[in-house]
């Protein structure tokens, strides 16, 4: 291969090449999925949001950062500047001077139930859930497979000491077998000098 050539797709087997499968399939699928949730939660609690009025009357308050893209939504996800400076830029009434109207908040909470992800398919929770399903049913079939190649080293090993593996007791009986021999014939040279 050339200088600056990726190799990465020729790398199929072994620790490296699981790596880069976790990282270009599992993962990559994860963080895509996350981003998607990132961005339609943004949207649809600033939506929400911008309708109520804050204690002092502003409309029109942002609760997120605006994002431009699912791209890396989950990255950037974060308080707007007017909400992170101070709280009193939450808007939680559906009136302006309305002292303890929470129906915004109400609504930015129903969010959660409403089917909102995946194109108005699913719901935050389903949608989460199976992110978290995915991630637990790819650990689970990672941990067998991980066990199933443990005990096929562990039968191979047994089989490897079966064929060449050397017996105790076998090898202590031909030590005396071998040691009465030597005897015998110490003796033999010893009656030969006399």
């Amino acid at each position: 291969a050339s200088p600056g050539s990726k190799l990465t797709h020729r790398m199929t087997g072994g620790k490296l090449g699981a790596l880069l499968e976790i990282r270009d399939r599992t993962l990559s699928s994860v963080l895509d999925r996350l981003d998607e949730m990132a961005f339609t939660t943004t949207n649809a609690v600033n939506a929400l949001h911008r309708q109520g009025f804050t204690r002092s009357g502003v409309q029109g308050v942002d609760f997120f950062k605006q994002l431009d893209s699912k791209h890396r939504a989950s990255e950037f996800l974060g308080l707007s500047d007017a909400v992170e400076s101070s709280v009193d830029h939450i808007a939680t009434a559906a009136a302006p001077d309305s002292p303890g109207d929470n129906r915004i908040a109400i609504a930015i909470s129903g969010l959660q139930g409403m089917k909102i992800m995946h194109e108005g398919t699913t719901t935050m929770d389903d949608f989460y859930n199976s992110i978290v399903s995915d991630v637990g049913v790819v650990n689970a079939k990672n941990k067998s497979a991980l066990n199933q190649q443990k005990d096929i080293m562990t039968q191979l090993g047994k089989m490897r000491d079966q064929i060449s593996g050397v017996s105790v007791d076998e090898e202590t009986a031909n030590l005396l077998q071998f040691q009465h021999i030597f005897d015998a014939s110490a003796k033999m040279i010893s009656v030969a000098d006399e």
